[in-house]
């Protein structure tokens, strides 16, 4: 189940999610001063992807895991052909305890666009095997047992301040399941899960990105159905009152 909500026109959020599901080659002109590959949409300036991966116990698995790495490497992968910078990190109970997997420039050089595209591959390709080797070292190095999801979009502004003049992508893998300061499992309805993200201080993402991808997506056993509803409720709110430019949330994990 995915669910979408957008302060935009309904078509800008479509290309959105075709840019981040999609895997093409670069045949044509692009559409932006940045090299596109079919379906894969590039802002017209530099993109800084940033992806905060949750670490804490309840989504901590090898399944997790692979399915995490799927979503990374789409947005690398989008990324290295948008010719950008892209940064992946660990968090669980605070946003002092995040831990560095991978911070880096993915730009290239070619003398044609097809030249390009190929060398945007492999960097992608070079990236995710960084990626992949630092995913578990990361792990050995999370402290503190809650889970601060909104204190993970804190860092995202922080990181946006650094890099003007650039549209900011932030996307949190993650179940949801936030427990330090407010707990959306214990909503009893979509409007009261509506009603708790209202009263939650959240920073302004105007102008970025964000997607939050695994909603309910437990390590071990599963939600019962009402309960994803209603978190996923509440991080739609969340993410609509960050007035992010476009907003994705989702329960599975693509």
């Amino acid at each position: 189940m995915t669910t979408q909500t957008s302060r935009r026109a309904v078509t800008t959020s479509a290309v959105l999610i075709a840019a981040t599901l999609a895997v093409a080659s670069c045949t044509g002109v692009p559409a932006s001063p940045h090299a596109a590959g079919e379906g894969m949409d590039c802002p017209p300036n530099d993109l800084v992807t940033s992806i905060g991966v949750d670490f804490t116990g309840s989504h901590h698995s090898e399944a997790v895991k692979a399915s995490n790495m799927e979503v990374i490497a789409q947005h690398v992968r989008r990324t290295a052909t948008c010719e950008g910078t892209v940064s992946v990190f660990a968090f669980a109970s605070s946003t002092g305890a995040t831990v560095p997997i991978f911070d880096g420039d993915l730009s290239v050089e070619a003398p044609t666009e097809n030249a390009k595209q190929r060398k945007a591959e492999k960097l992608a390709e070079q990236t995710m095997a960084t990626i992949s080797a630092n995913y578990d070292a990361a792990l050995a190095n999370i402290t503190g047992s809650g889970t601060d999801i909104i204190g993970m979009l804190s860092l995202f502004q922080q990181k946006a301040s650094r890099y003007p003049d650039t549209t900011a992508h932030h996307v949190l893998l993650t179940d949801g399941l936030q427990n330090v300061g407010v707990d959306p499992t214990n909503a009893t309805s979509v409007e009261a899960a509506q009603a708790l993200a209202d009263q939650q201080r959240v920073p302004d993402l105007s102008g970025a990105e964000l997607t939050i991808v695994g909603i309910g997506r437990q390590a071990q056993g599963e939600l019962p159905s009402t309960v994803i509803e209603n978190v996923t409720a509440f991080w739609e709110r969340i993410c609509q009152n960050t007035h992010a430019a476009t907003c994705r949330v989702s329960t599975d994990g693509q």
